[in-house]
């Protein structure tokens, strides 16, 4: 297994998918369908998660290509807030925030999908443990977090 720091997610583990290719700097890491991964780590951390937080806040909002003031101005809050958040990887984000920054990534990974099915499937999130560790698997066409 490889741990996937390039996600900034300290928990993200590849366990098939990729290639360590040595080159004349070191290795160099080679994901099969990265898009792929990032959209099953993405949909991963907005259904699975108890709460979000800043290190989740910067992922998330890499994958839905905004700045930080774009984010700011979907979750009503200022680029200075969304900056904070960012910068305070371990702490949880205000849950009224937490919630819609869910339903942001849930309407991107499934365009045209009822609102009633994501927000059940973020709801859903808060009875999840704490994750330590958690391995992702590439199938035969796509992406999905492992058991």
């Amino acid at each position: 297994m490889h741990h996937y720091a390039e996600s900034g997610l300290p928990y993200v583990w590849l366990a098939d998918g990729y290639r360590l290719e040595p080159t004349a700097y070191g290795e160099a890491l080679s994901v099969q369908d990265a898009d792929g991964l990032h959209r099953a780590i993405a949909r991963w951390v907005a259904e699975s998660l108890p709460r979000l937080h800043g290190r989740e806040v910067k992922f998330l909002r890499l994958e839905l290509d905004h700045t930080q003031a774009e984010l700011a101005g979907r979750l009503g809050v200022t680029e200075q807030t969304v900056s904070l958040w960012e910068r305070q990887p371990g702490k949880p984000i205000p849950a009224a925030a937490d919630r819609l920054l869910r339903l942001l990534v849930e309407a991107w990974l499934d365009h045209g999908q009822p609102l009633s099915q994501a927000m059940a499937r973020v709801q859903g999130a808060a009875v999840h443990a704490p994750v330590v560790r958690q391995p992702f698997r590439r199938g035969r066409k796509s992406w999905r977090a492992a058991a």
